[in-house]
């Protein structure tokens, strides 16, 4: 078997190994399929990856919360790169609609989003557009588009260059953790292949201009989040910053901020328990009081 079929092979089955008891399951409207992640039962937590990941970044954290809660994580067009939008561009609009045709696929009502990064922006949009719908906002690692502004995170400026060979990969890897783990090298592989892909392309650095550019209108959406919102990062996230969760944390009525120490940039990963316990606390204490 071709070396290229083999990588793919092992992926898949790192893949299916990582999702347990979650069911891999697709939904139809808008005449396509749209594959996403579902399991457990009860009120809906509803997950948006951010840019360049997928509906499996959520799965550790979705299987500690399936014993309270309805957990789902779609793959989202346009921050997953490999998914699009059927003859339209993945704005912010067309996500909003996108994400409310889901909902109306699944026959829910009320969710609580969970958004990562770049996901947690595209959370907050909702949020606003849909204040009957969405009980409550979490945030993890909201990217302090500020810095990325004025050319302050080298490491995500090293994104915009792309990856050249799987030590890249790997050092890239590295800055996202405190402690960084071991990654199979399946994955680098796969990561040095859809990066050079995607960087040839130019889709990675249009969308991240794009969020930088969309700085005003999403601090102008914050402020009228009516919703309990909850900001998590790591303190040493790379992409974000203390004063910049402070900030988004006053800009919306009822937001706090909560920092996980000796934690990069995937806090429910390289920290999961203290993750979760802040997520159960938030999310059960809102359900107690709605």
């Amino acid at each position: 078997m071709p070396k290229g079929r083999e990588r793919l092979k092992r992926l898949a089955q790192i893949g299916a190994a990582y999702l347990g008891d979650l069911k891999s399951t697709s939904c139809t409207f808008n005449g396509r399929k749209w594959k996403y992640l579902d399991g457990g039962s009860g009120e809906v937590v509803l997950f948006l990856h951010g840019i360049a990941n997928s509906k499996v970044l959520w799965r550790s954290l979705m299987h500690a919360l399936s014993s309270d809660f309805r957990v789902i994580s779609p793959d989202i067009p346009g921050l997953n790169l490999s998914v699009e939008l059927s003859g339209a561009q993945a704005n912010r609009g067309n996500t909003i609609k996108w994400l409310d045709a889901f909902c109306d696929a699944l026959d829910i009502e009320s969710v609580h989003l969970v958004g990562q990064g770049s996901g947690g922006g595209v959370a907050s949009y909702y949020a606003h557009a849909n204040p009957r719908r969405v009980k409550t906002l979490t945030w993890f690692s909201a990217p302090d588009f500020e810095r990325l502004r004025t050319g302050n995170i080298p490491a995500w400026e090293r994104l915009l260059v792309g990856f050249d060979t799987v030590d890249d990969v790997t050092e890239y890897l590295d800055n996202l953790y405190f402690s960084p783990p071991a990654y199979p090298n399946v994955i680098k592989y796969y990561l040095l292949r859809a990066s050079k892909k995607t960087m040839s392309e130019g889709v990675f650095v249009d969308l991240v201009k794009r969020e930088v550019a969309a700085l005003p209108l999403l601090r102008s959406k914050l402020r009228g989040v009516a919703q309990p919102v909850l900001l998590i990062s790591g303190d040493c996230d790379f992409m974000g910053s203390e004063n910049w969760l402070e900030e988004l944390s006053h800009m919306v009525p009822n937001g706090r901020f909560s920092i996980i120490e000796r934690c990069g940039h995937f806090c429910f990963v390289e920290r999961m328990d203290e993750s979760v316990q802040l997520l159960k606390e938030f999310l059960h204490h809102s359900v107690r009081a709605g």
